[in-house]
């Protein structure tokens, strides 16, 4: 008789096509034999199309409830608070209890499910009232705070009514800090395809950054950096910039600074805008280095796409970066420093052809090394399930 395969309930909060996105569809296509996948969006977005158009069941919340009233509560170490998320906090608090204790339990009883997986360190609140067996994915850094408050709920919630931690980094996972009911396993990467030729000059030096507009991805520092670069360097620059798209008071005042931000970096002859793509091994093979200046603690997945194909990265020194990357497989700046990213980059581009192909050869051999001593997240599900 053939095994039946477990039925898996993920909730997701991500509402566009990000890396949180990527790394939920590039998991459950990998388990797509063992397991029947339901993803669970809380708001209706590209994410929900994304999902679907490569054949999994995706549902998105439609009640008066999720859509008006409930926030996703975040609380990731390095984020800089404004006058809008003091004004939120209220809401984020208000939402997660609500659902916690009431809504949470009103949507998972009308699905069948042997785990609940949670793509969020910050979905606590649906395990509150949840009866069967739980997965935590952690993938963002846990912050610390002011007072420690919302730390000290989450780790409370996740120590009392999660059953395992799949945690993205080792960084992460020390965040979090409950190794006894953690495994850490990084994300499975796209896989390699190569849809077309990107034309590139030879006397220049080609850099590919993901972004977008994202402040936690580096976009600011990125574009305080373009003066400084020489005249050799180009970078490929990926990712949303629809700024227009955003209302409300504080919505218009982002899109007054992104605005201005957007212009600049349209200014400068060393970018190359390509939008959002979904053949980045066709410029990751094309260009010289990764970029990727995160200014909060970020376990880059682009940098092991990067290793995958042999290209070397130039990445911020935030902490838990030092896990994948080194001296031999990429170039370190300060986190936040624009004129050093600059030097950084500059220097990069300098390198002679015998030393980059050593770069190359390290990043070879570091993305085999990680690749066969990581676990996977269906051996965690057979044990929670009691399967071996």
């Amino acid at each position: 008789m053939a095994n039946v395969k477990k039925k898996i309930l993920f909730i997701h909060h991500g509402t566009g096509i990000g890396g949180a996105s990527i790394c939920l569809k590039e998991l459950v296509l990998s388990m797509a034999d063992e397991i029947e996948p339901t993803i669970l969006c809380l708001k209706n977005s590209s994410a929900v199309s994304f999902f679907q158009e490569s054949g999994i069941e995706t549902i998105f919340l439609n009640t008066f409830f999720f859509k008006q009233i409930y926030s996703f509560w975040p609380h990731i170490e390095g984020t800089t608070y404004s006058l809008t998320s003091l004004i939120l906090l209220p809401r984020f608090f208000i939402s997660y209890i609500l659902n916690a204790l009431y809504f949470s339990k009103n949507v998972l009883k009308k699905y069948e499910f042997d785990i609940l997986y949670l793509n969020s360190t910050f979905l606590t609140d649906w395990t509150i009232l949840n009866k069967k067996k739980t997965i935590v994915h952690v993938r963002e850094p846990l912050g610390k705070g002011f007072l420690g408050i919302r730390r000290s709920l989450f780790k409370l919630v996740i120590s009392k009514k999660v059953d395992h931690i799949i945690a993205i980094s080792n960084d992460n996972a020390s965040r979090v800090n409950l190794l006894s009911k953690t495994t850490v396993i990084y994300d499975p990467m796209r896989a390699i395809t190569y849809k077309q030729a990107i034309k590139t000059d030879l006397d220049k030096k080609y850099y590919l950054y993901l972004g977008g507009l994202q402040m936690i991805k580096g976009f600011y520092v990125l574009v305080s950096a373009l003066p400084y670069l020489n005249a050799n360097v180009k970078i490929f620059f990926a990712g949303n910039i629809d700024y227009q798209s955003r209302s409300g008071f504080f919505g218009n005042l982002k899109k007054m600074v992104e605005s201005y931000w957007v212009a600049k970096l349209r200014k400068s002859d060393k970018v190359i805008e390509i939008g959002l793509i979904n053949n980045v091994y066709d410029y990751l093979r094309s260009c010289d280095y990764l970029l990727f200046p995160s200014t909060i603690p970020h376990f880059a997945g682009p940098v092991l796409e990067a290793y995958r194909v042999g290209k070397p990265v130039v990445v911020s020194d935030v902490n838990g970066m030092d896990e994948i990357v080194s001296p031999k497989t990429g170039f370190f700046f300060t986190r936040g420093n624009a004129k050093e990213l600059a030097a950084t980059i500059n220097c990069s581009a300098t390198l002679s052809t015998e030393k980059y192909a050593l770069f190359e050869q390290e990043c070879l051999n570091k993305y085999e090394m990680i690749n066969s001593e990581n676990k996977t997240v269906i051996s965690v599900i057979y044990k929670i399930l009691g399967k071996k």
